[in-house]
């Protein structure tokens, strides 16, 4: 079982509540943990919920309830927070993982159906974000999509070890990051 993970550099999502039927459902089921069929058309069985908070991480808009996962993710997310915060003297903001039963968002993923996926911001916290920070987030784009260039005032080598970090890990099957994150992660 391998993990996806997404590097945001900047999210731009709001969305009603409940807009599909996955996302009544508020709990997980008791059943042994299972992803089943694909990361865009899926569901996730016996999810393991990420705590909101933990060493190294917080958890983004968790009122939208996208903090499920299969175990193994979660101890990844858990992992690498701590690593992170070890040898990066940083927190990791957590963004969308899975709805407790997997399934479709009502907006901004048609994948995180199985509890695989993992966003991972790429606006590293120097310091633990209030309530109303982590409900309703800045986005820190580190990358200037008019010249389609790094915004090197951003770019902290931290964003290429934490990055490094993940690929390193066997769980990890692909991290998605925007091409010029990508030229940058080369040229490093």
């Amino acid at each position: 079982m391998r993990l996806s993970l997404s590097f945001y550099f900047s999210l731009f999502v709001s969305a009603p509540l409940y807009a599909t039927p996955w996302e009544q459902v508020s709990a997980p089921t008791h059943n042994m943990s299972s992803s089943i069929g694909s990361y865009a058309n899926g569901c996730l069985d016996g999810a393991s919920p990420l705590p909101l908070e933990g060493t190294g991480y917080q958890v983004l808009r968790s009122r939208t309830n996208r903090y499920y996962g299969h175990p193994n993710t979660i101890d990844f997310v858990e992992s690498l927070a701590l690593k992170a915060n070890q040898k990066l003297k940083t927190t990791l903001l957590i963004g969308d993982l899975s709805l407790p039963r997997g399934g479709r968002f009502s907006s901004g993923h048609s994948s995180h159906q199985t509890g695989l996926d993992i966003d991972i911001w790429l606006r590293l916290a120097d310091y633990p974000l209030s309530y109303n920070e982590l409900q309703l987030p800045k986005p820190m784009s580190v990358v200037d999509l008019q010249d389609y260039s790094i915004l090197n005032h951003r770019w902290d080598k931290r964003h290429f070890e934490l990055i490094r970090y993940a690929a390193k890990s066997d769980e990890v099957a692909r991290i998605f990051v925007h091409p010029v994150i990508k030229e940058q992660l080369c040229a490093q």
